[in-house]
């Protein structure tokens, strides 16, 4: 197991692509599972302390900030056993029938119900977070108008038939501020634009070296290329190069520069068969789904950024020809 994936939480674990916080809470559980007192607890207690831990860790990325991958790993065993220790009480009123016990070798089957937990909750902290920015926003443009209006005596003129607007529009948003909560921060929100390109001009909007695959599987052709650029910048760190076929398939070609303080290598944990293999001069990982849709998915990281080609019924060949031609 590469502990240098724990690194990650020094860094912003929301603002990672899905696939590689899928990875990081992989790793994260093979790290938990060698813990003995979580045969202690029954599973759904494991399941819900684990999720808990790591998203707090997510969240207080500040204390891991001057750790390094082993001593993190240390922490986030001592926070579990933080969990199991307040979890053990409420253990001792269950009946002999409720108390199912899990084996520290049980941990990794938890991970399919564990991460769409994570998942739930990861999409409602962005969901907070942007009402949070939005709100922020507007309350830091009333206050400048307010004071505004004291410091410099001025007076705002309001178009003729606006009046209802302006006012409906301010009690909107008191009643939004009335409800948030004091604690909540004031900040500026990111505006990004999604950019639809031809396939060449995705890469004079990637800030960083971006390869184009110069062969597809059979039957498919490019679709589409996405950039995201944020409000004021001509360059970006998230690109996507789409393809589809004739029955509606989508292979993805998905870039992500990488952040400074985030260390990425290969390993997964999870309910597919993964296995490591080396492409372009380095390790990459190969994920094969084991349900009924068939995904297959190849993972590296090259230049600082981590590459992802993503289908469905495709042949391991395929994806590794397709990752070998990117240039």
């Amino acid at each position: 197991m590469d502990l240098k994936w724990m690194l990650l939480f020094k860094g912003n674990v929301f603002s990672l692509p899905v696939i590689v916080q899928k990875t990081l809470f992989e790793h994260y559980m093979a790290v938990l599972s060698e813990l003995d007192e979580l045969s202690l607890l029954e599973k759904t207690a494991v399941q819900n302390s684990s999720v808990d831990v790591f998203l707090w860790a997510a969240k207080h990325r500040r204390y891991f900030r001057l750790l390094d991958e082993e001593q993190i790993v240390v922490k986030l065993r001592e926070l579990m056993l933080q969990r199991i220790s307040k979890q053990l009480p409420l253990a001792a009123t269950l009946t002999p029938s409720q108390q199912v016990p899990l084996h520290p070798n049980e941990t990794l089957l938890l991970l399919p119900e564990a991460w769409e937990q994570v998942l739930k909750r990861i999409h409602r902290h962005k969901k907070r977070r942007l009402f949070s920015e939005r709100l922020g926003s507007v309350g830091f443009m009333i206050t400048a108008l307010v004071f505004g209006g004291f410091i410099f005596g001025m007076v705002m003129p309001i178009a003729p038939g606006t009046e209802s607007l302006v006012s409906a529009s301010t009690k909107s948003i008191a009643s939004s501020m009335s409800e948030a909560s004091p604690n909540q921060s004031v900040a500026v929100p990111i505006t990004l634009t999604e950019l639809k390109l031809k396939e060449q001009e995705v890469k004079n909007y990637a800030d960083f070296k971006m390869y184009v695959p110069a062969y597809l599987p059979s039957g498919y052709t490019f679709d589409e290329g996405l950039a995201w650029i944020r409000q004021g910048e001509s360059k970006t760190d998230h690109t996507m190069l789409v393809y589809m076929n004739d029955k509606n398939h989508l292979l993805r070609v998905t870039y992500y520069k990488l952040h400074k303080n985030g260390v990425l290598t290969t390993g997964s944990f999870g309910p597919e068969s993964s296995k490591e293999i080396f492409i372009r001069g380095t390790k990459a990982l190969l994920v094969t789904s084991i349900t009924e849709n068939s995904f297959i998915r190849l993972d590296w990281t090259e230049n600082d950024t981590f590459i992802s080609i993503f289908g469905r019924e495709l042949e391991e060949e395929e994806l590794v020809k397709m990752a070998k031609s990117l240039n």
